[in-house]
């Protein structure tokens, strides 16, 4: 009777252990699950937050450019007369009978538009100052954003600007930049730029004649390892032209 209650006591007792392992391992990984959802929402955060912070960015350098577009001077060019630029905003309100009035001063197109009940009347300005020059691109300003008018008015515009001087203002190419030269310092023999007056490394000042001589021994380095590399190949084929010689007379003696 003691050994089978002792039996159930183990058993008993191996059962509660089973039970408090799989509780354990039950909470445990509930917590490795929960720690990994937080590290989940935390990296969704900081890509939210890096995002977020990039788009401010974009936005701050969109706003520096656009200020600094409109400080730009404008004038007309040979391509574009402010006459032709008049009677180019003057044909773009055709066929739209909401538009009361369109007007230019120097870039900038206002228009006037009656709202559908026709109690009301709205304006919006087209700016086409692009860096001083008309070249097609413009940025709308409207006291509706809901309307298309101001869109369609200023597509008009901007496709006959480009039939006449082109979607960007010419730009003359930029001018090739000579080669940077270097040639070694005499004293440390760091390879310095040839115009330099003194060496970054270790400070002694070049003169005309050292940057002169070290150009010198720099093409004459050159030419001697060409002339080296010349003088190995020879020896080679020598040497080459010998051991052939010397098999054929061994044969012939063979034979």
């Amino acid at each position: 009777m003691g050994f089978l209650s002792y039996v159930a006591s183990a058993v008993f007792l191996g059962a509660m252990a089973n039970s408090v392992r799989k509780t354990r391992r039950a909470r445990r990984e509930e917590n490795e699950e929960a720690e990994r959802t937080r590290r989940r929402i935390e990296e969704e955060l900081r890509r939210d937050r890096e995002e977020h912070e990039a788009w401010l960015r974009e936005l701050e350098e969109r706003r520096k450019r656009n200020a600094l577009r409109k400080r730009t001077a404008f004038r007309f060019y040979d391509d574009l007369s402010r006459e032709e630029f008049s009677r180019i905003v003057a044909e773009s309100r055709k066929g739209i009978k909401r538009l009361i009035s369109i007007s230019c001063t120097g870039s900038t197109v206002t228009g006037v538009v009656r709202s559908q009940s026709k109690l009301t009347e709205w304006t919006f300005r087209l700016d086409f100052n692009d860096w001083g020059r008309l070249t097609g691109s413009y940025w709308i300003t409207s006291e509706n954003d809901d309307s298309v008018i101001p869109k369609v008015v200023g597509d008009r515009i901007s496709s006959a600007i480009i039939s006449k001087v082109g979607r960007v203002a010419r730009q003359e190419p930029a001018p090739e930049e000579p080669p940077i030269e270097f040639v070694p310092c005499p004293s440390c023999g760091v390879l310095v730029q040839a115009d330099l007056p003194v060496c970054p490394e270790c400070g002694r000042p070049l003169k005309d004649g050292e940057r002169d001589n070290a150009k010198r021994s720099r093409r004459d380095n050159s030419g001697q390892s060409v002339m080296s590399d010349e003088k190995a190949r020879n020896a080679f084929l020598l040497l080459l032209m010998g051991f052939v010689i010397a098999v054929l007379a061994l044969v012939g003696m063979l034979v």
